[in-house]
């Protein structure tokens, strides 16, 4: 729906209505908050603590290594046979796997149902317990039953 087209006139009428009762004033004040009580600060209980710096307690294992301890003949020792390809493959990602398909468990049978048509559908109140009573016609000839739907 296009919106509809006003006169000049029109809007000056609906502004100096909407604007009625106002006054330069309310243009000009600047809001102040409302004061609110000055509360006293109870002085701090604790005492301040200079950190310290951080002590062991049991002194540190100093483990010396050197070069003449590592055998670098036996470190490359197969080398020629690495496939340095394989380092680009992303082996940080898992494989995914295929969810197994649903079967149904051995021995399943499925409940027989019938199609009918509601005739008729009759509630009581028996013992307590709802009831429902309903005629039905089977729906691929013209046996009639009755169901009772506890």
């Amino acid at each position: 729906m296009p919106p509809a087209k006003h006169t000049s006139a029109e809007e000056q009428a609906f502004m100096d209505d909407l604007l009625t009762g106002l006054d330069d004033s309310f243009f000009t004040a600047i809001p102040s908050p409302d004061p609110s009580p000055v509360k006293r600060r109870s002085p701090s209980k604790r005492l301040p603590v200079t950190p310290k710096k951080f002590q062991r307690k049991s002194p540190k294992k100093s483990v010396l290594t050197s070069v003449e301890d590592v055998d670098m003949r036996v470190l490359m020792e197969g080398a020629e046979d690495w496939n340095w390809d394989d380092m680009e493959a992303d082996f940080l990602t898992p494989e995914k796997r295929k969810a197994p398909s649903a079967q149904s468990p051995p021995g399943y049978m499925r409940e027989p149902c019938t199609r009918c048509i509601v005739e008729a559908v009759v509630e009581s109140n028996v013992g307590g317990r709802y009831e429902k009573h309903l005629a039905v016609k089977l729906d691929p000839g013209e046996e009639r039953r009755t169901v009772i739907l506890r």
